[in-house]
């Protein structure tokens, strides 16, 4: 077997034991299609690595806890500011709307991104600016998919006139955004309608919101501003390792 042939058989182990978990080897070697005792080599070679590893089950494997290490190097290198600042350029240029990048910390959702038309003389948050987690389809987005208990907190810590802004139907725009690919809102800090929608990390986690400041441009259907939006959305997280699960 050439080189070639053993990392394209590695490959298949790993993919599969990534799909299935724990597997014994007679399960692996039908699963990419190899002899047992072929098979069995090979995981020895992937051990030695730490690639794969005895499960708790005997004879089964699993991945090893060398992909931890892996994964942690991955994590560092997927900045989704940098990842999202060209999708959002085209996105600008294909709507005819701003776009911000919305992180939550505290209580607040900070922009760390925007791209904004040239002739636009639409009022949009800057980089470093922050909002209440209510204040615009964003930050709201990044409010309903927050830990209940950390929700709860953030909204106890408002005063003042963040406390007066807070909508009496609050509750269910976070029930409406946490079952939606997108939240809609007219933002009452900037007078404007804005849309957003979620970004994805590996693990599942939202990490992000990308929000669409003002009127669109005229499209309508599939090429609306809230599928390009979306759209946008889907394949930020797709950099950041989220794999799409079947609807």
């Amino acid at each position: 077997m050439s080189g070639l042939q053993v990392v394209a058989r590695a490959d298949a182990v790993l993919r599969a034991l990534q799909a299935q978990g724990a597997m014994t080897v007679p399960d692996l070697a039908d699963a990419i299609d190899s002899p047992p005792s072929s098979t069995y080599r090979l995981l020895g070679r992937l051990s030695a690595s730490g690639w794969v590893e005895a499960a708790p089950r005997r004879g089964e494997y699993r991945l090893g806890p060398y992909f931890l290490k892996i994964a942690a190097e991955v994590e560092k290198q997927l900045d989704v500011r940098t990842l999202a600042r060209g999708h959002m350029e085209a996105l600008t240029e294909n709507t005819g709307c701003a776009s911000t990048l919305l992180i939550a910390r505290g209580d607040r959702a900070v922009c760390i991104e925007r791209s904004v038309p040239q002739t636009s003389n639409t009022l949009v948050p800057r980089i470093g600016d922050s909002l209440p987690l209510f204040a615009g389809a964003g930050p709201l987005m990044l409010l309903a998919h927050m830990p209940e208990s950390e929700r709860e907190r953030s909204l106890a810590s408002y005063t003042g006139r963040d406390l007066e802004l807070i909508p009496p139907d609050l509750g269910q725009r976070i029930s409406n955004a946490a079952s939606a690919d997108l939240a809609s809102s007219h933002d009452d800090l900037f007078g404007i309608p804005t849309l957003a929608a979620r970004i994805w990390n590996h693990r599942d986690e939202l990490v992000a919101a990308l929000a669409l400041h003002g009127e669109p441009e005229g499209t309508t259907g599939d090429d609306s501003a809230a599928s390009k939006l979306n759209d946008t959305a889907r394949a930020v997280s797709r950099e950041l390792g989220r794999q799409e699960h079947p609807r």
